[in-house]
């Protein structure tokens, strides 16, 4: 079995595989471009990169080569699950059916309309186990209300944006649209 790469640079790809069967380009650095879709644009091996850099990067790379990219849609991997591996919780989680079910809830915000979203995860983190706590408090920080930033003396919180609000995760418009909401045909 090949070892699994620890970097972008541990990753070897053939010229023959970045390109289409009429000898067009369509991997570019980390991402894909679709040539007969201009409208699809797949990121792959973004693990390091946060959104913000990474559109960064890509408005750069678009400049750089004087390209146009107009997506229509773009999708991004939910790191909740990475957040349960990254907390040790795997392991709980294939075991026991409750826990399981606990956290996929969490999942299933990103099926709800965005003004929605913050009533229900609020309804959630008052059922989740006390070994989430992490998790949640990971995912209010960055995905539902933003990091804390004081305390006020009439109990009102001040808090710095979510970095991904509901809005931009949110895929409940998206089902409405029949748009797919996962990267599975990129993974594959």
């Amino acid at each position: 079995m090949p070892l699994q790469p620890q970097s972008l640079d541990d990753i070897d790809i053939l010229d023959s595989l970045c390109k289409t069967l009429s000898g067009e380009n369509f991997l570019v650095g980390d991402f894909i471009i679709a040539p007969s879709r201009p409208s699809h644009l797949f990121f792959v091996n973004c693990i390091q990169f946060t959104l913000q850099a990474l559109f960064q990067y890509l408005i750069e790379f678009v400049e750089e080569n004087s390209l146009s990219l107009k997506p229509t849609t773009i999708l991004t991997e939910f790191e909740l699950a990475r957040k349960i591996q990254e907390n040790k919780l795997s392991i709980q989680y294939g075991k026991d059916e409750n826990f399981s079910i606990k956290l996929r809830s969490l999942f299933a915000l990103a099926f709800l309309l965005s003004n929605e979203i913050s009533a229900a995860f609020d309804a959630l983190k008052e059922e989740m186990p006390t070994e989430t706590k992490d998790i949640v408090q990971w995912l209010e920080n960055n995905y539902i209300y933003g990091k804390k930033i004081r305390q006020m003396h009439n109990g009102n919180i001040s808090s710095a944006p979510p970095l991904y609000p509901p809005q931009m995760w949110s895929v409940h418009n998206s089902m409405e649209l029949g748009i797919p909401q996962t990267q599975n045909i990129v993974e594959a």
